[in-house]
């Protein structure tokens, strides 16, 4: 990564973080790059919306209070943990609208194409 490069806000969109890394000369603006942002643009969004759905539920519902900083971020979405074990989703009694987590993206692509990239850009806008 390069300590150069003109960060973007933490609220910006993965296009906008992808054209900082283009500016700084970290990568060469590529369109088959480009579309899949908007693909993970959609999800990331999604993504945001699950985290804020299930952090109202766990207010509404009275979800078990935990000292683990990371039990109610973007982490569980990938945690190892079985979905079974999750203290919102393993609740009975919620309300509001489902908690049925977003649907994934399957990259595929030979070496070199910008999948590693374009995930790392994917990564870093949720856990900024």
């Amino acid at each position: 990564s390069n300590n150069n490069r003109d960060e973007p806000n933490r609220d910006a969109s993965l296009l906008e973080r992808y054209e900082a890394h283009v500016r700084s000369g970290e990568i060469t603006r590529d369109p088959h790059q480009i579309r899949v942002l908007h693909e993970l643009e959609r999800l990331r969004l999604e993504c945001l919306a699950y985290l804020d759905r299930i952090d109202s539920s766990a207010a509404v519902n009275a979800a078990p209070s935990t000292n683990d900083d990371e039990a109610w971020s973007f982490g569980r979405l990938f945690s190892l943990t079985p979905s079974w074990s999750h203290p919102v989703i393993a609740a009975d009694n919620l309300s509001g609208p489902s908690l049925a987590p977003p649907k994934g993206i399957y990259l595929h692509g030979g070496p070199g194409c910008g999948k590693t990239h374009l995930m790392n850009v994917f990564y870093d806008s949720l856990s900024s």
